[in-house]
């Protein structure tokens, strides 16, 4: 699926290790093709990653539908890059240490803090939404006034 950034390029945070899964399937999905880690962060890796000895252990059991599932998780060789943001130095850095694979080209960030449910991806949402009026685009959610100090608050308008 081409979402119409370049190369399907967005940089993900891999942080919450509770929706570390879903935001792999997520990015599966989406098509997206760089994830910025860091130190102990390597869940998103993991998950990509061929585990030779399960698998060879899964065929020497027989169990092709297990099997069947990793097919869904085991990317082509090369298909994501990964940067390492070397020092805890926030969402900006983070953004910075892919500058020389974004280029000024359109990209996308996706932080694994809230699972969305919706038809439509999140993601896809927001690149419709850029193909339309262009600019900079954001997914907000409402929060109650108590939980505010948990998350970054924009005002609209």
């Amino acid at each position: 699926m081409d979402l119409g950034i370049r190369g399907r390029t967005a940089l993900v945070t891999a942080g919450s290790k509770g929706l570390g899964k879903g935001c792999a399937m997520s990015l599966a999905r989406e098509g997206v093709n760089v994830v910025i880690t860091a130190r102990g962060k390597g869940a998103l890796e993991d998950y990509f990653d061929i585990a030779g000895e399960l698998v060879n252990s899964l065929t020497a059991s027989g169990k092709t539908a297990m099997l069947a599932t990793l097919d869904g998780t085991q990317l082509v060789p090369g298909a994501i890059a990964y940067i390492r943001q070397q020092a805890p130095l926030g969402l900006g850095h983070a953004v910075w240490c892919a500058r020389n694979i974004v280029g000024n080209e359109p990209f996308a960030v996706l932080l694994a803090d809230d699972l969305m449910h919706s038809k439509v991806s999140c993601l896809k949402q927001m690149v419709d939404a850029y193909a339309k009026v262009g600019g900079n685009v954001i997914a907000v959610e409402e929060v109650p006034h108590e939980r505010t100090g948990s998350y970054g608050i924009v005002t609209p308008g």
